[in-house]
């Protein structure tokens, strides 16, 4: 393999991205095929093992970045750190929306 050929397999996934983003949406599909096990991996890490909830969140991701497909340009870095930037935030504001719950909760029994 000459480095010309691993370049364009380091840019696949940005040229899927810009598949999706021209209304193809096998292109969206393979993304989600070759994303769909690390981005569990990493939302089931961070909810301390809960799958339903992580299979949920996984879910999300995908809904969230398809919804934004458009959006989103080249950034240097593998596609699949977008789609971890995204579950990450839908974790931290579960969390958020959790503990603000609990705080209401608790004080309500005072």
């Amino acid at each position: 393999m000459t480095g010309g050929q691993h370049d364009d397999t380091a840019d696949e996934p940005w040229q899927l991205v810009k598949a999706a983003q021209e209304g193809d949406t096998e292109a969206f599909g393979v993304l989600y095929d070759k994303y769909v096990d690390m981005v569990f991996r990493y939302v089931l890490f961070r909810v301390g093992g809960d799958r339903a909830f992580a299979e949920d969140v996984t879910s999300e991701t995908f809904l969230r970045a398809l919804r934004s497909i458009g959006s989103v340009s080249y950034m240097g870095r593998d596609v699949g750190a977008w789609f971890v930037t995204i579950a990450r935030n839908i974790v931290f504001d579960h969390v958020k929306s959790s503990r603000y719950r609990l705080e209401v909760t608790t004080a309500e029994l005072q």
